[in-house]
């Protein structure tokens, strides 16, 4: 950049088509190389918060978890770690 300041460059490499890349333009720029403070504040409002019971709990105005909030929740973990562990034996049988 001209005026000394970061930037982002954001470049996506297709392997099967060699060592070129392609640059993806940043929503908020219109060049692929992207101003870090440009791309700071339009991400601001994007981004979580640091308050994780804001972010990351589903709350009922008591403050509990539904008990279809708790369910879903338990029911992805168990999938999301059936997949890994057949994943890791698939691994190991080759």
């Amino acid at each position: 950049m001209p005026d000394n300041t970061y930037a982002l460059k954001l470049e996506y490499l297709n392997s099967t088509n060699g060592r070129t890349t392609q640059p993806i333009p940043l929503p908020p720029c219109s060049s692929p190389l992207c101003p870090i403070e440009t791309l700071s504040k339009w991400l601001e409002n994007k981004l979580p918060s640091n308050d994780m019971n804001k972010e990351c709990m589903p709350q009922r105005p008591n403050g509990s978890l539904s008990i279809r909030h708790a369910s879903y929740h338990l029911s992805l973990f168990f999938l999301v770690m059936n997949m890994l562990a057949y994943m890791y034996s698939s691994e190991i049988d080759k």
